[in-house]
């Protein structure tokens, strides 16, 4: 019984609190001990668990400071005392104390708010005005939460456990909103963060020292660029206790993705902890020995940070000796943002549009229909490819169409345009919906982000930023690609593209994907920042040379003809790509196997 008196329970939907609270009570019920010789059987009077449970937003915090006690000028100091006296009584009475204690937090309440009114302060003080309006009662949701003010909790929770909701902020900008213009979310804030980051950082603020954090979520923060902020402060505030590496099963009906359930302690005097990875089903999940399901391992806590700051579970890829990343020697960049490409079956409804016909991006049988074009206006128009045309070591251009390459650097006057003009006009008023068109920086005719032409007019390494197998090659001539393509070019001469490629396209280079990458479905997603961190082996233009001649080799293979029907070329570009294999382990000094 005492546990769940010392237990909180917090959630910001007030039907979540409610079932929560039920659940708790039958609990109690059913646990409670049965002791025939003493009085009322042993059973003790069920705690009063009004203050326990509450429903609140936990990410936002009371106004102001209440450090060393100090208090506002304009607020009422003297009812918020008598408000936290109240509610320290009122959780040690009981029957019809209560009532009473609760009739005199109401008045008040009541009165606090009727001098906010007398004395014309109410925007002055917020904290008066927040705790006025607070009903710990009903369980209706505060916008607010405060452990210390709200349970008298100074030093900190014992435990802090949590199952956070998994949102991204592009389409959320008014739940972010709330938190990032906060004390709170200023501080944490980090593009292409996860909403539920910041509960694992309000876990961290709330938990007392050498308190335990258990939280169930995604794993993909362990090596996001959005989660630089989170994985800082994990590592030098948090050690693992035990980590449960879900992977893609299923834990949630409604909710894809891989998942996690982790265990922290606030301390960073723990060297070691579990690490399970499930891979068929979840049965195994309370087992701690290896089964045909179930891989146990313990590992240091010390040891499981990059240099890049991500989280590494296999250690063979967490500091590479010798490296350098690939963003160092190279440029890399995502391909065209279209945007439109294509008018969406959303779009066309709104606009009266037809679904599919292109924008930016057309057909041979759409591109016939703006015929003819001024010699002008053919040096807008690209050949354009989808990702899908890009094979491991070959480019087949089965799927080319023709993009309008209209940028705010290479056309400021559409009118000089009078074909191109005509079509893009009849899609103006989508055009002019786009934020960075609203926001004044591009003309409505002009792609969303283009990228620069250097990316898609020499010689360039292209990779798909979703892959299930690496699929990247070398191209020479012109070619465009969209944004689910990443374009590699040269920077420092020392290296050559050939010799970058072998290690991308290698086994090695397949599982750092894997273990550095975002899992999607089946396979992985590698976006730009990501392949910026790749480690490229130092090497210099000796050591490179096998590795070039191997690729040279497999370039004029399967750019013949008739390299797709001839199974002595297939083979022969296998058993290269086995000796490049080979070679690239070889050359990191890692141990072979994904």
């Amino acid at each position: 019984m005492g546990r769940y008196s010392a237990s909180l329970f917090p959630h910001i939907q007030p039907i979540a609190t409610e079932i929560s609270r039920l659940r708790c009570f039958l609990t109690l019920i059913v646990d409670e001990r049965i002791q025939e010789d003493q009085d009322n059987r042993g059973i003790e009077p069920l705690p009063n668990l009004d203050f326990k449970f509450v429903t609140a937003n936990t990410l936002v915090g009371l106004p102001g400071t209440q450090a060393d006690n100090q208090i506002g000028l304009f607020e009422d100091a003297v009812g918020i005392k008598e408000l936290k006296e109240l509610r320290d009584m009122f959780f040690n009475a009981s029957g019809s104390e209560r009532e009473q204690l609760k009739l005199q937090f109401v008045q008040t309440q009541n009165k606090m708010f009727q001098k906010l009114i007398s004395e014309n302060i109410r925007g002055h003080a917020e904290l008066t005005t927040k705790l006025t309006t607070w009903d710990p009662f009903n369980h209706k949701t505060a916008s607010w939460f405060d452990h210390e003010w709200m349970f008298g909790i100074k030093d900190g929770f014992d435990i802090v456990i949590a199952n956070p909701p998994y949102i991204k902020e592009r389409n959320n900008k008014s739940v972010f909103d709330l938190v990032n213009n906060s004390s709170f979310g200023k501080k944490y804030h980090q593009g292409k963060m996860d909403f539920w980051y910041y509960f694992l950082h309000k876990a961290v603020d709330i938990v007392k020292k050498d308190g335990i954090i258990s939280f169930i979520t995604s794993r993909y923060w362990l090596n996001s660029a959005g989660a630089k902020k989170l994985i800082q402060r994990v590592s030098s505030e948090l050690s693992f206790v035990n980590f449960v590496d879900i992977g893609k099963l299923k834990v949630f009906d409604d909710v894809a993705g891989q998942h996690m359930v982790a265990v922290y302690q606030k301390s960073k005097y723990r060297d070691s902890f579990i690490y399970k990875k499930l891979e068929n089903d979840l049965s195994d999940i309370n087992k701690n020995t290896n089964t045909n399901n179930l891989k146990v391992e313990r590992l240091s806590n010390q040891d499981l940070y990059s240099k890049n700051g991500d989280i590494i579970l296999d250690s063979r890829y967490r500091n590479l000796q010798d490296c350098i990343p690939l963003g160092n020697i190279v440029e890399i960049s995502q391909g065209v943002v279209q945007n439109p490409n294509r008018i969406s079956r959303k779009t066309a409804q709104k606009y009266k549009l037809r679904q599919g016909e292109g924008v930016f991006v057309l057909n041979d049988s759409e591109y016939a229909s703006i015929q003819p074009l001024t010699k002008e206006e053919l040096l807008y128009v690209k050949d354009f490819y989808d990702e899908k045309d890009i094979n491991k070591y070959s480019f087949f251009k089965n799927g080319r169409e023709h993009l309008l390459y209209l940028t705010k650097a290479n056309c400021l006057d559409i009118t000089r345009l009078p074909n191109l003009e005509r079509h893009l006009r009849k899609y103006i008023k989508v055009m002019q919906e786009r934020r960075e068109t609203k926001k004044g920086t591009i003309a409505w005719f002009q792609l969303h982000w283009p990228r620069e032409e250097k990316y898609f007019e020499g010689e360039k390494i292209v990779i798909p930023s979703m892959f299930l197998k690496s699929n990247a090659t070398l191209i020479s001539e012109t070619s465009y690609f969209g944004l689910s393509t990443n374009l590699i070019i040269e920077k420092d001469k020392n290296y050559e593209l050939k010799y970058i490629l072998s290690i991308i396209n290698s086994e090695f280079g397949l599982s750092w994907f894997y273990k550095n990458g975002k899992k999607r479905g089946i396979g992985v997603d590698i976006g730009v920042e990501k392949l910026r961190t790749f480690p490229i082996k130092i090497a210099s233009v000796i050591e490179q040379k096998p590795f070039i001649d191997r690729v040279d080799v497999i370039l004029a293979l399967t750019s013949s003809r008739d390299y797709k029907l001839n199974d002595e070329k297939i083979e022969k570009v296998k058993l290269i790509e086995r000796e490049l294999d080979s070679m690239v382990w070889k050359l990191y000094g890692v141990i072979e196997g994904k």
